[in-house]
């Protein structure tokens, strides 16, 4: 996997696959899985490889869309309530007769 351009990463990417057999995380530069002990091919851990950055991308976005929304909701629950503590001012203050001096 090549580095993209708008990619930050400072060393070579490592990437990781779930091994076909036992369905554990492993790295997919090795050649046996570490804790089946199966053998795995170049082609099967190339398969495993990209189904899980496809995976991990797609987690990836919907936490980003998560974290947007509920930021979106704060940011509207706090002008909300800037905006009733202001009225309450106001009202209070419309309602007074001019200070005389």
């Amino acid at each position: 996997m090549a580095n993209d351009k708008d990619d930050l990463t400072i060393g070579p990417v490592r990437r990781f696959a779930r091994c076909p057999k036992c369905n554990e995380l492993i790295d997919a530069a090795s050649t046996s899985c570490r804790y089946c002990g199966s053998p795995l091919t170049a082609q099967e851990l190339e398969r495993a490889a990209a189904l899980q950055t496809k995976l991990t991308e797609a987690k990836s976005k919907a936490n980003n869309r998560a974290a947007m929304v509920a930021a979106i909701k704060s940011l509207v629950v706090v002008v909300l309530i800037y905006s009733l503590w202001f009225l309450l001012r106001f009202f209070r203050g419309y309602g007074r007769a001019p200070r005389s001096r």
